[in-house]
């Protein structure tokens, strides 16, 4: 199965690679016909990051849509794929990042595709932008991640990689205004971020508290507003 699942035998080229990569993913479809393919396979032998190469791609698409949580949806052993993917000696890293970022978006665009989970403290955007560079990691992100969609990619940033968000809100200036599943605007969710961070505190910043407080609160009267900003100072 391991061997099927694999790129391309080494001198295969073009058209053969491509026939190569077809009758394999057939065989795999007929081995789960036949029972003697499971979906727990592709867990138990990491299927997925073995079919990650832009040679594999009817086999990756065979395993992602049967399995699309193998792309990071659960808790595993193993690297989520988009790590996977753009480990430093790769050569073809930026074809296989873009595999697994629109297999992600795919299957769960509420999580940006796993852009922005971590592995070892890193982030996937990080770490992409660190091996092929921001703007060519960049120009992939916006082909799997359209602006025109209307993902909210800086309220992403901002909880996950505050240290991306100018290299990101370059690219999606519009992203600005959106709001996110909760329904916050991008100020709530900076907002909400610096205090779980820790890093305002009232007694130092309370224009910022004030300032921010009447932002999140813009549709209330004066006396909730009041109340908030009393709630927020004794947090602190």
């Amino acid at each position: 199965i391991e061997w099927l699942s694999g790129f391309r035998p080494v001198g295969e080229k073009g058209p053969a690679s491509d026939e190569y990569d077809r009758k394999r993913a057939q065989v795999l479809e007929k081995l789960r016909d036949l029972n003697l393919l499971k979906k727990a396979d592709i867990e138990e032998y990491g299927l997925v990051h073995d079919a990650l190469h832009p040679k594999s791609q009817r086999r990756f698409d065979f395993f992602t849509s049967w399995d699309p949580a193998a792309l990071g949806g659960r808790d595993s052993r193993r690297v989520e794929p988009i790590h996977h993917a753009i480990r430093s000696k790769r050569k073809d890293k930026e074809e296989r990042f873009e595999m697994a970022l629109k297999a992600g978006m795919k299957y769960f665009p509420e999580r940006l595709g796993f852009l922005f989970c971590k592995q070892e403290g890193i982030s996937a955007c990080k770490k992409a932008f660190d091996e092929i560079g921001v703007d060519k990691a960049m120009k992939i992100i916006r082909t799997c991640i359209p602006p025109s969609d209307n993902h909210p990619i800086l309220h992403h940033a901002i909880r996950h990689a505050p240290d991306l968000e100018n290299d990101i809100g370059q690219c999606y200036p519009d992203a600005t205004f959106l709001r996110d599943t909760t329904g916050h605007i991008l100020p709530q969710v900076e907002f909400y971020m610096n205090l779980r961070r820790g890093k305002r505190a009232f007694q130092h910043n309370s224009s910022f508290f004030i300032r921010a407080t009447y932002c999140l609160t813009s549709n209330t009267n004066r006396t909730s507003r009041t109340l908030i900003v009393d709630q927020v100072w004794l947090t602190y």
